[in-house]
């Protein structure tokens, strides 16, 4: 309503109507331009299972009791070590209690998830799973 008050006004050249016009139609703009690409941190329970190949097979959670669950497989060894090198044991198991993930959205659509620190220690290049690479259920990764 008030940017119709504006416009009418608009005859008269004040520049500071012209400015609210501006202003007010620039905003939901903003908005769309902010949710186009956005990344959101999540914490993760993860367990841990060592492969023949010296990967590593990630079950993860989004809290200890919780059963959905989705899986990761890290192909890359360094990373593989880092995540051992972290990892918390109880009875023979390796668990990480605190994952720290990354995960990039387009407006609603989930599009990559990165690791970013396990238990605290910051991983500096860990690799990124799109969507289709992950097995399991995704529900709760959504914003």
């Amino acid at each position: 309503m008030s940017v119709l008050y504006l416009y009418a006004e608009r005859g008269r050249g004040a520049m500071g109507v012209k400015a609210v016009i501006i202003f007010s139609l620039a905003l939901p703009l903003y908005s769309i331009a902010d949710r186009a690409s956005k990344d959101y941190g999540q914490s993760l329970y993860a367990e841990i299972e060592l492969r023949k190949d010296g990967g590593v097979a990630l079950t993860c959670r989004p809290g200890f009791a919780d059963s959905r669950q989705f899986y990761l497989v890290v192909k890359s060894l360094e990373l593989a070590e880092k995540l051992k090198a972290n990892a918390q044991s109880h009875k023979g198991s390796l668990y990480i209690s605190d994952l720290q993930i990354v995960k990039s959205f387009r407006f609603r659509q989930f599009l990559r998830l990165k690791i970013k620190a396990a238990n605290g220690v910051k991983i500096a290049e860990g690799p990124v799973w799109k969507v289709a690479d992950i097995s399991g259920d995704l529900s709760f990764l959504r914003p």
